[in-house]
């Protein structure tokens, strides 16, 4: 059995009300408590990135990164790996320092640990250290002597070293779904030829949790605004997304969200086939049923 330790992950999800509520429930409902939650905007306003810390082993860790790649809200998960990532989180304390003696004892202990004085009254020094955890424990180890009024940490945000990226282990997605039923998607989408390259490649890729493969391949150029895909059959359980690429002039493909699209899903329901348009994040539409 894997031991139990502190792991750390980000997610790239869109930067819409609710989301975040939806992802810390899903840790609730399978019975996690999240040890640091940290949360914010990335380059693009439309996404941001949480960085989420739980204490877990690797194979329930493996599932948890699963069941979240399932979200529709989710763009892109991936485990970081403690021996090659940055971990820092703030905190800021607020101690007494009720005399000039203790005043100048914080501040040496200030300057030891590398931190900051970002407030001074004459009985109170407020601190501000970035750090890992244990910077943090120890620093207020020693100045808990001296009366803490206030602490504040900000909880954990990390970032692989080095060229990786969250984009390399998990494709940035796009629109997805997991159906209910066994039935027919249709992609429809639209393109502002203004604000893309002149050649994009859109890709279907399929998931069952375990492994993806890649189901339909579009090239799209600035002359053509509206697509339609063809009917592709869909599984129920499985997740389908997208993913969109510039190409660059010497061919290679470079990952980016896809964002103006809108899925047509049709399923067989008794003696009727029921139409939904799901649009790109977490909005879904009943459209209508029919008669088969």
């Amino acid at each position: 059995m894997n031991n139990v330790t502190r792991q750390s992950l980000s997610v790239l999800v869109d930067n819409e009300a609710g989301v975040l509520s939806l992802v810390t429930r899903m840790f609730s409902r399978k019975g996690y408590n999240i040890e640091s939650l940290a949360v914010g905007t990335t380059d693009d306003p439309a996404v941001s990135r949480i960085t989420i810390e739980i204490m877990a082993d690797d194979d329930h860790t493996a599932l948890l990164c699963n069941q979240l790649r399932k979200l529709l809200a989710v763009h892109s998960v991936k485990l970081l790996n403690p021996k090659n990532s940055l971990r820092r989180e703030l905190i800021l304390l607020k101690v007494q320092t009720p005399t000039s003696e203790i005043c100048n004892r914080m501040i040496q202990i200030v300057n030891i640990f590398r931190a900051s004085v970002v407030d001074l009254s004459p009985t109170t020094m407020t601190i501000a250290m970035i750090g890992e955890e244990s910077k943090a424990e120890a620093m207020e180890a020693l100045v808990k002597e001296f009366g803490i009024l206030e602490l504040v940490r900000t909880g954990m945000v990390a970032l692989e070293r080095g060229a990786d990226t969250i984009y390399e282990a998990t494709k940035e997605k796009g629109l997805q779904f997991t159906p209910k039923y066994n039935g027919k998607m249709q992609i429809v989408g639209q393109l502002d030829a203004s604000k893309y390259p002149k050649k994009r490649v859109i890709k279907v890729f399929v998931s069952d949790g375990s492994e993806e493969k890649e189901i339909y391949k579009y090239e799209h150029t600035a002359d053509r605004k509206n697509f339609v895909f063809p009917e592709l059959e869909v599984e129920k359980g499985k997740t389908y997304y997208m993913v969109e690429y510039d190409v660059k002039e010497d061919g290679t493909e470079t990952g980016k969200t896809a964002y103006i699209y809108q899925i047509m899903y049709s399923y067989e329901k008794g003696v009727h086939r029921e139409f939904l348009q799901i649009i790109h994040g977490i909005k879904i539409y009943y459209i209508m049923k029919e008669k088969i």
